[in-house]
């Protein structure tokens, strides 16, 4: 429970001075939840995993009839007036001023009744994939893979299948009617991004689980799964490698990325800093920074750091 409440207080802090968009908070939330029902059935877990998937579903089926157009009209401004200050704020501003940036739009994801919606909807989202995630861990079936390949393979290119159908499905719906506000198309867009996300997750899973039984792909993948190991650590730092790429008080990049240079960004940071700086570090010790950190603090003894 420590452990939580501390990653918790990690994710609060992360998400008003860096990324609103942080899940750790949500991840203690959820973690919580876990403890109440870590004794429950298969079916549960299962029954659990299917509420969070309907659940942005019904909140649109909510949301049609309770959003009218000047409703619309009202969030449309908001966002527009946040869209400007965070451009001046992220782009142009300090280190606090981006902090500020930060506060404000938390602050609105939790308190605005409107903003609810979508709040309520990535956490059902990150609810689905963590029961799929405590449903596979419960069974032993990460240790079970040998057995299991018939199906991993079966289900693999169907995954990969689904998940390509409904994204065609989902951007098509999304080109097509940009008007803001909520309708029974958008609500179509809406399942087929959910099933998509769900499908794409396992599809890449399963693809590195086919591929890490193969030795020269176990090669591969060592340097990654050592970053692996300081999960935490590694999160913070892609938050200050990026925040300093992306905001005033780094190189000022905020808005100016489309996505084709955004994602070759992203592999860079991962292999060309993190996998090296990982591999580096965790040659002569234990934990990373933060996990050690963690660590200390949940148990109020130093673990020991560095390897012998």
């Amino acid at each position: 429970i420590r452990r939580l409440v501390l990653l918790f207080i990690f994710g609060v802090i992360h998400a008003c001075l860096f990324w609103p968009g942080d899940v750790l908070h949500i991840y203690a939330v959820l973690g919580f939840g876990l403890l109440w029902i870590r004794n429950a059935s298969n079916r549960v877990i299962i029954g659990l995993m299917v509420a969070f998937f309907l659940c942005p579903l019904l909140l649109g089926v909510v949301r049609l009839f309770v959003i009218t157009p000047e409703m619309v009209a009202s969030m449309v401004k908001i966002h527009q007036a946040y869209e400007a200050a965070d451009r001046i704020a992220y782009g142009q501003g300090g280190f606090f001023d981006a902090a500020a940036a930060s506060t404000r739009t938390m602050h609105y994801f939790y308190t605005d009744a409107n903003s609810l919606f979508g709040t309520a909807n990535f956490w059902a989202q990150m609810g689905c994939t963590l029961m799929l995630g405590f449903l596979i861990g419960r069974n032993g079936w990460v240790n079970q893979i040998p057995q299991l390949m018939p199906l991993i393979r079966l289900w693999q290119w169907r995954l990969l299948a689904i998940g390509l159908v409904c994204a065609a499905i989902f951007g098509t719906i999304g080109e097509l009617y940009r008007t803001p506000g909520p309708s029974p198309i958008k609500l179509v867009g809406s399942a087929a991004y959910l099933t998509c996300r769900l499908a794409m997750v396992c599809f890449y899973v399963l693809t590195i689980v086919r591929l890490s039984q193969l030795p020269i792909w176990q090669q591969r993948f060592a340097p990654m799964a050592i970053v692996g190991r300081m999960p935490l650590t590694s999160y913070l730092m892609q938050t200050l490698i990026a925040t300093a790429i992306f905001n005033g008080w780094g190189l000022g990049l905020y808005f100016k990325v489309g996505p084709a240079l955004g994602l070759l960004l992203s592999f860079a940071i991962f292999f060309l800093i993190q996998v090296p700086l990982s591999r580096w570090w965790m040659q002569t010790h234990a934990f990373g920074p933060m996990e050690w950190l963690w660590r200390y603090a949940t148990y109020g003894r130093r673990p020991g750091m560095v390897l012998a």
